[in-house]
């Protein structure tokens, strides 16, 4: 499931901040001249990564009251075909969403997607840690409509603009276009629950003997799992147990999301679900994983993956 490369999304949001610092001087539509957007002083060349580096920016330079108007005005300077910016505080309230405003000021830390995901607490955490990279669906969990199984994944980009709040993109321009369903997560409930299940029956070392088998009780085509101690370190891991002892909490996958620290996160408190990507085993474009995390105890806590399939990347 996941790659060994050590995290480094708060090195990379803190080059890429003061790399637009240096060559960026905010100034409302101006920031944006590339971007395409109804508004003609956009045009269509800027990242999903410029965008949200340059409305944190902005934000730093004309201050909240000022920024949240124009994030929340959708003829605003940072009005996009392609993107528009959303903001919560550090409790969870929405502070700015162009898209749907009605949805202002409403406190969503908890909200789930329909696959029991908590998007919004899941970029608050990674704003906490410098900025980085989150997937969730779109655009159901962005415009607060009602959600349905069969979802697209997208990808964000998320920056804080000081300790109080953060700023955050993402749509299909530069996400994933992998579709999910509600089988999915059943499948992967059951799986889980009957690796928890083996667990408290024959104790962890008879288990993670079991899991590391590849022609196992727990062999599947699509799902596989992993045993972590507090420590965040493998106890177990299915689909390569030459990983086994390693630390696994500065691992990302191959977009660049935390997946090794959310899941030690997840299974530190109570559990829950996630995305991932991940490299196809046949060496081509990459798989997208659905994750549930579940603790077992104090001591050991335990991911199991269902591969969704392959990603069609929108860009």
């Amino acid at each position: 499931m996941l790659e060994s490369k050590k995290d480094k999304l708060t090195v990379i949001g803190i080059v890429a901040v003061v790399a637009a610092v240096v060559v960026i001087t905010v100034a409302a539509p101006a920031i944006l001249a590339g971007t395409e957007s109804t508004n003609p002083n956009l045009g269509n060349a800027v990242t999903l990564e410029d965008y949200v580096i340059q409305a944190m920016l902005y934000a730093t330079e004309y201050g909240s009251d000022i920024a949240l108007e124009e994030f929340n005005n959708p003829d605003g300077p940072f009005a996009s075909s392609n993107y528009y910016i959303i903001a919560y505080d550090s409790d969870g309230t929405l502070l700015a969403m162009s898209e749907n405003p009605s949805l202002v000021g409403e406190n969503q830390l908890t909200v789930k997607d329909v696959y029991g995901v908590q998007s919004v607490m899941q970029c608050l955490i990674r704003a906490g840690h410098g900025g980085g990279y989150v997937y969730a669906i779109s655009p159901e969990w962005f415009k607060g409509v009602e959600q349905t199984s069969g979802t697209t994944i997208n990808l964000l980009y998320i920056l804080p603009v000081d300790d109080k709040w953060f700023v955050f993109s993402g749509g299909e321009p530069r996400g994933v276009n992998a579709q999910m369903s509600m089988d999915v997560r059943n499948s992967l409930d059951t799986y889980v629950a009957d690796a928890v299940s083996y667990v408290s029956k024959n104790g962890v070392e008879a288990a993670a003997v079991e899991f590391n088998k590849k022609n196992g009780l727990f062999s599947d085509d699509k799902m596989s799992l992993m045993m972590f101690d507090k420590e965040g370190c493998l106890i177990t891991y299915q689909a390569d147990s030459s990983q086994v002892g390693e630390d696994l909490r500065g691992f990302t996958d191959t977009r660049g999301t935390s997946v090794g620290r959310d899941i030690y996160q997840m299974g530190m408190r109570n559990g829950g679900y996630l995305y991932d990507a991940v490299k196809n085993v046949d060496g081509g474009i990459d798989d997208m994983e659905f994750i549930s995390v579940v603790k077992i105890d104090d001591n050991t806590y335990l991911a199991g993956t269902y591969n969704i399939g392959t990603i069609e990347y929108t860009n």
